[in-house]
């Protein structure tokens, strides 16, 4: 196990400590389960599901889709209500096996009256060939042609606005509505082939703004007092979270301490802790000391940048968890130790 993966591992532990304090939860989906999440309500009109499927997207299974050619036209759905309507992310992969057909089946995600999906043929980049949205009942094709393989479909909806996702790439933003419902879908008239696709790592994630708070204050050194910068935007799932430390002695070391408190250590006593007693004069400890990270990434002498990777993972969704950064400083005091101010942050979406 690399060092990163190490780091990453244990910091997960420590965020999952604070995580019991998340008010909203999120859903994720790999498909890796023996049986299908109740999660799901499925429904199947000329077709079937099949889980598990061998084929994934990551990992060594997906959900299905099998259509048939009958007297009833073709509806095969995953789908689930929110029980009430609810700002948040919904994305899923889907394998697009219809890409290069003439004949095929519509395919997609869909919730409320937008949907993102590909048409049941295609015929050219206009007709069929690139990847739709619908709006208001009206679809509405995309730049982005399509090809024969798995590509990400993602609905963002917040109280600011409303934005459809093709592979990372906007195809359709709007005014903000909330989420009633999320479905996954194959559909088409009856005399359409029958078809089959595969949908993988499914996302639901509520919305909830990340934060980042400083708080406490460092303790000056030869140089300056190092200080962590707040950055422009907190800590989200699935991301690398970064944090700018600066004024550091130049030939210094820096060390991050992660912590799941700002008002007790793990054994107990109240938070923040003098370290005059170290002979760190004018020195606080202020977060809990779960882990200690070596912060390797100097942009400039004088500069560190902590990056904190974020699992996309539901338990952390809503935790917040402390930074707080040691230097070391031989001039400053007896020790040769300081500390920077400190940060509170909360993991959103």
């Amino acid at each position: 196990m690399t060092f990163r993966s190490t780091c990453l591992s244990l910091a997960s532990a420590v965020l999952l400590a604070s995580a019991a304090r998340a008010q909203t939860t999120c859903f994720v989906d790999d498909f890796e389960a023996t049986t299908l999440d109740p999660f799901w309500t499925t429904s199947a009109v000329s077709g079937s599901i099949t889980f598990p499927s061998s084929h994934g997207h990551t990992g060594n299974q997906a959900v299905r889709f099998d259509s048939v050619v009958s007297a009833a036209n073709k509806s095969i759905t995953l789908r689930h209500n929110f029980p009430q309507p609810i700002y948040g992310r919904v994305s899923v992969w889907m394998d697009d096996t219809g890409a290069t057909a003439g004949s095929s089946n519509y395919m997609g995600i869909n919730t409320n009256d937008f949907a993102i999906y590909v048409f049941d043929y295609n015929l050219s980049l206009s007709n069929g060939g690139a990847y739709v949205y619908n709006v208001g009942g009206l679809a509405h094709h995309s730049a982005i042609p399509r090809t024969q393989t798995w590509h990400l479909f993602a609905i963002d909806s917040t109280p600011a606005g409303l934005t459809l996702w093709v592979d990372g790439i906007p195809i359709h933003t709007g005014p903000a509505v909330a989420l009633s419902h999320v479905e996954l879908f194959m559909s088409g008239p009856n005399w359409r082939p029958a078809w089959t696709t595969s949908f993988d790592d499914f996302t639901f994630i509520p919305y909830l703004p990340s934060s980042y708070a400083l708080f406490g204050s460092g303790c000056p050194g030869s140089v300056g007092t190092p200080t962590i910068q707040a950055p422009a935007v907190g800590p989200s799932l699935g991301t690398s979270f970064d944090v700018t430390v600066t004024s550091l002695p130049f030939t210094s070391a820096a060390v991050g301490i992660l912590g799941a408190s700002n008002t007790r250590l793990a054994n107990g006593m109240p938070l923040p802790v003098s370290l005059d007693f170290l002979g760190m004069r004018g020195c606080q400890l202020n977060v809990s000391t779960e882990l200690f990270v070596f912060l390797g990434q100097r942009p400039t002498p004088d500069t560190a940048i902590w990056s904190l990777p974020i699992p996309q993972v539901c338990d952390l969704f809503g935790a917040t968890f402390y930074q707080q950064v040691m230097v070391t400083d031989p001039p400053a005091n007896a020790l040769g130790i300081i500390m920077s101010n400190a940060g509170q942050a909360t993991i959103g979406s």
